[in-house]
């Protein structure tokens, strides 16, 4: 009977360890890097490429905060209006900075679903040309955000994200930011 309890005891210290590795692979840093497309609603329709940068730090396995940074990497030639009123040009993002606090959902041991909301400053440039006339296009702004998304880990520290946020200031100037991305935890 004692050898008995003695093995079950023996049992379970050796385990606590791995089970303490296990729930601590969910808290501390991460980092992701990927791919953004972003996009606009409003006339005309925009649609850019970003490589975007996140870092964070889960403190717990429900609750992070994350910086995240992009960079264009693609801009778009557009077209309004018709006749004399016609304006084409081409436009981009130069940079877009942000600060979030996430709350995430796990469903299983390796895949999770989130919510994130905060505030970001973007720059974005380009040149329009009106007939004859040409005038620069440069747009510097701060943005409220709030988006959802998913995460899928391989093992412990390797995951796939997949979101989508959407970013609006107060003078109504509006995009949305589908993203796929690489996680590290660390």
């Amino acid at each position: 009977m004692k050898l008995r309890t003695l093995a079950a005891v023996w049992a379970a210290t050796a385990l606590l360890p791995t089970a303490a590795l296990a729930q601590s692979a969910d808290v501390g840093v991460y980092a992701s890097a990927g791919y953004s497309h972003l996009t606009t609603s409003d006339e005309p329709d925009v649609n850019l490429g970003a490589i975007t940068l996140r870092g964070g730090y889960a403190f717990t396995p429900h609750f992070a905060v994350e910086a995240e940074g992009s960079f264009g990497v693609k801009d778009e030639d557009f077209a309004t209006g018709t006749g004399a009123n016609r304006i084409t040009g081409d436009f981009g993002l130069d940079y877009l900075v942000g600060v979030f606090g996430v709350a995430r959902l796990p469903i299983t041991e390796r895949f999770s679903v989130f919510g994130r909301a905060g505030a970001a400053h973007g720059a974005f440039s380009g040149e329009a040309r009106q007939g004859a006339t040409r005038f620069s296009l440069d747009e510097d702004a701060g943005f409220w955000a709030a988006g959802v998304g998913a995460e899928y880990f391989l093992d412990d520290r390797n995951g796939l994200r997949a979101g989508y946020t959407r970013y609006e200031n107060d003078d109504e100037a509006s995009f949305d930011a589908w993203s796929l991305s690489y996680v590290r935890r660390f």
